[in-house]
């Protein structure tokens, strides 16, 4: 066990005594973003002592009764095995406070407070935030640290508001495809901030935190058109099925089919 505090609560002639707090870390789960500790309320006596009544409290709470004798040395009043869950960030601070009253005059209190070891669960990409646009292929492959195995949510943010929102799960890595909606929206932008968001449940309900990334993007299979003297980007698009899909543009240039860029 580890001591994190010690209070003074008497002396009768062999030394002082004291009232001690400590705690054991036992495991820590990261999924569940809790550690699970012993606590314990210590009182050591120089030398044997007795009294005819006594009590002691943890927190303000009720008291609770003390035996009438103790021999020399540490005894443990009150022990306490419980998990303590930590912040989105990943700390933990737990804080205690406890009292002794004795009819002898042994007569004091103790706190005091310790830090967990981090527990670090927020998912976070590992891979470039930049994308390529090639029509119908685009296809954006990421890979993630996710400490906890948690569910990740990623969105697409440009102009200060979320665009496109893809919940791909518990992965390390994934591939995402976008709608033909999605990619009109996206051939309209140049750079954009791909947000990693860490869920602690399958539903999405349940947030953490994120981690923000700046992305790039790459625009392949476009052409660009003169518009009263001003240059712009097109985007080429075909009919099937009745519906407008974007296309990705090729040329040929020393025998070689390339993508229009």
């Amino acid at each position: 066990m580890n001591e994190y505090a010690r209070g003074w609560v008497g002396n009768y002639g062999y030394g002082d005594a004291y009232l001690i707090l400590k705690y054991r870390l036992n495991s820590q789960n990261q999924a569940g973003g809790y550690s699970n500790v012993t606590r314990q309320l210590v009182l050591y006596l120089p030398e044997w002592i007795s009294w005819t009544s006594g009590y002691f409290t943890i927190n303000g709470g009720g008291r609770n009764n003390l035996g009438t004798y103790y021999g020399a040395g540490e005894h443990v009043l009150w022990e306490s095995t419980e998990n303590f869950y930590h912040d989105s960030n990943g700390y933990c601070n737990v804080s205690m406070s406890a009292y002794i009253h004795t009819t002898f005059g042994i007569d004091g209190s103790v706190s005091g407070s310790f830090s967990l070891p981090r527990i670090n669960r927020l998912a976070n990409l590992t891979s470039s935030a930049n994308l390529n646009l090639e029509g119908k292929n685009t296809k954006h492959q990421l890979t993630f640290s996710n400490p906890g195995n948690l569910w990740i949510q990623l969105e697409y943010i440009w102009n200060g508001s979320i665009g496109i929102v893809k919940k791909v799960g518990q992965v390390s890595s994934c591939t995402v495809t976008f709608t033909q909606e999605e990619l009109q929206k996206l051939y309209k932008l140049s750079n954009y901030t791909l947000r990693v968001v860490t869920h602690s449940n399958g539903n999405y309900t349940n947030y953490i935190g994120w981690n923000d990334h700046n992305g790039s993007i790459n625009r392949y299979g476009i052409v660009h058109i003169t518009v009263d003297g001003v240059r712009k980007v097109a985007v080429p698009y075909y009919g099937k099925n009745g519906k407008w899909n974007i296309a990705c543009a090729y040329f040929g240039k020393d025998k070689n089919w390339k993508k229009g860029r």
